[in-house]
């Protein structure tokens, strides 16, 4: 019988009668702008030739095929720029710049490129770059066009997708235009007059142009500004503070051979697990494809049944710190500033938060010893102050907005403390009966419900059954009901859409939520609560930068913005112009935005970032 299906199914019917003659399955014409925007929302991103045809001409939406053409001389480049029309684009490369427009592209070697910014001005041209600041931080003479207008194509396409992971140029062309070009090369820079058209379409038909205009264009000039300041570096703390570490580290692998009686690397799982679960017969807690685990969660679960595990907690912790930051922060010294300049990124997280590398200074811890003294290296120039603001709760402040409990906003408008109203709900105690642990329990579960935090999570970061971690979460809801009316309807909305929004518009897809794998919907589920309430945070810390640097260059204040931690600006100001400068942060930050309660901030200062 199966045999007899099996051979029905293969068999090719000659006797049917269909609707169609032959010459009507024929190759149609392609509608190649239906096929590229069925090919975006798909997500395809390889070379669609053969599919899709490259457009000639500045039509819409297409890509021109262009070749870039090196000039050398002065005189070829102004007649480049005399012909191109109102836009022009601007990639930066290694050595050059390729410069284009609707009727070419030119490669601008670096002895004729730094003509080039009063040569664009001059002629009132409008500039399309592909990373703005990085283009002006390399080319000085760009710096002025970031005063004026200009566009730029990689915030644009952050934007529009901030869940991709690359915003390449060659990917950009791709994805939007449907063109294939040699990755790092030049040919990419030629497109970018018709990029920019498809993603001006692209953020006005989903909504987010306000947000490029208002939020993310305007803090370009911002970062750039930060970075060229840069912030002083003592050299000669960090290499008191390493001979400290080294000492210390040598100390604890001393104890941990005498305990062991016999040399262990710590540096090696293989042999701290030996060591745990062999020598010293502590309980496994979990396996990997190798062995016992020996990461972070089981060190700390053990550290109360043994001294060893507690001992290997700071040893990893103290040779993280010495080999991240401690050794490497003085190589990171401009020879010519005597300042670190830190690269600030504002396309590489999801939420819309921002990030920082070469060095990463967000990471560098808060609480411990060690990494207050590394920020004590940190100094302000003779003469000057390090002034910071660090927004209170600006997260549960923004939940608070967002989901409109009654309960929480009245918490925010009378000033109270949410952490000990929420012990109240969890311990059923008064306020008076609040003690320290109740309150630390209590901001864990505070922030928990704003990151999805599950019953099993939550019982894990407080060491408590999940039954008892269940009841702190209901009782959480049952104080604040709102939140949960507003989890609920958040995540039930981005079922519908595919994905959350913050209060200023900033869109995040979140395509796992309609997953069959349980970890991944769950996962797209915690993303659909902290995205909002995070991303507007976010939004309106970088409002505050905006509105911060236009207010110091106002008043002519030396004043001026060196690094963003989070919830946290610091700025390094002249001492006579402290208190101004202190009025004016406060302002830029507390009044920037007006939510249904308040945003306040604490104002520190001092002569190093460990001072504040």
């Amino acid at each position: 019988e199966e045999i007899s299906l099996s051979r029905d199914l293969a068999r090719v019917r000659r006797d049917l009668d269909l609707p169609v003659d032959l010459k009507d399955l024929s190759p149609a014409e392609k509608d190649a702008a239906g096929l590229r925007e069925m090919f975006r929302k798909l997500g395809f991103t390889v070379p669609l030739f053969g599919i899709l045809p490259r457009e000639r001409g500045g039509e819409e939406g297409g890509a021109q095929e262009v070749k870039v053409r090196p000039v050398t001389a002065a005189r070829d480049l102004e007649s480049f720029l005399d012909e191109a029309g109102e836009r022009v684009g601007i990639f930066c490369r290694e050595d050059r710049l390729v410069v284009s427009s609707e009727q070419g592209a030119v490669s601008v070697p670096g002895e004729l490129s730094s003509s080039l910014g009063p040569l664009l001005k001059g002629r009132g041209k409008s500039v399309v770059f592909y990373d703005a600041k990085e283009a002006a931080r390399r080319n000085p003479s760009l710096k002025p066009l970031l005063k004026g207008s200009f566009e730029d194509v990689m915030v644009m396409a952050y934007i529009a997708s901030p869940e991709e992971s690359s915003f390449a140029l060659d990917r950009l062309v791709t994805k939007y235009l449907g063109s294939s070009v040699d990755p790092g090369g030049e040919a990419a820079g030629a497109f970018l007059v018709p990029l920019f058209r498809e993603l001006k379409e692209t953020l006005s038909r989903e909504g987010l142009e306000n947000l490029y205009r208002e939020v993310d264009l305007p803090l370009v000039p911002v970062l750039l500004t930060m970075e060229e300041r840069g912030i002083i570096l003592r050299r000669e703390a960090l290499e008191r503070l390493s001979r400290e570490i080294e000492g210390e580290l040598g100390n604890i692998e001393r104890e941990i051979r005498e305990i062991a009686g016999e040399e262990v690397n710590l540096a090696s799982p293989k042999q701290v697990s030996f060591l745990l679960f062999e020598k010293l017969g502590l309980p496994p807690v979990k396996r990997t494809k190798t062995g016992y685990s020996t990461d972070i969660s089981v060190l700390e679960e053990l550290s109360p049944l043994h001294e060893v595990p507690r001992l290997i907690i700071r040893h990893r912790m103290l040779a993280k710190l010495k080999s991240t930051y401690v050794d490497v922060l003085p190589g990171l010294v401009d020879p010519r500033t005597g300042r670190i300049h830190t690269s600030f990124h504002q396309t590489t997280t999801a939420t819309g938060r921002l990030s920082s590398s070469n060095p990463n200074l967000q990471n560098i811890p808060i609480r411990t010893e060690e990494g207050r003294k590394i920020r004590d290296a940190f100094v302000a120039e003779e003469g000057y102050f390090f002034l910071g603001a660090d927004y209170s709760q600006i997260e549960l402040r923004v939940l608070a907005h967002l989901s409109g409990d009654e309960t929480l906003k009245e918490i925010f408008h009378e000033g109270r403390d949410v952490h000990t109203e929420t012990a109240v709900a969890l311990f059923g105690v008064g306020k008076g009966e609040v003690t320290p642990e109740m309150r630390r329990q209590a901001k864990v579960v505070n922030f928990g419900i704003i990151y999805g935090m599950s019953p099993y999570g939550l019982s894990r970061e407080l060491k408590i059954g999940q039954k008892e971690a269940r009841e702190y979460i209901e009782s959480y809801f049952s104080r604040y009901p709102g939140v949960r009316e507003f989890i609920d309807e958040t995540i039930e909305k981005a079922k519908e859409t595919g994905y959350v929004e913050t209060l200023f518009g900033r869109k995040r897809r979140l395509p796992d939520l309609s997953s069959r794998n349980q970890n991944l919907r769950q996962a797209a589920e915690r993303m659909a609560i902290n995205t909002p309430v995070q991303g507007t945070a976010a939004d309106i810390i970088k409002l505050s930068m905006i509105r911060l640097h236009h207010r110091l260059l106002e008043r002519g204040l030396d004043a001026h913005l060196v690094l963003q931690i989070h919830d946290e600006l610091v700025l390094e100001v002249r001492e006579e112009s402290l208190e101004e400068a202190k009025e004016i942060l406060r302002d830029s930050m507390e009044n920037v935005v007006e939510l249904s309660v308040p945003l306040t901030v604490d104002l520190k200062w001092g002569r190093t970032w460990g001072e504040i």
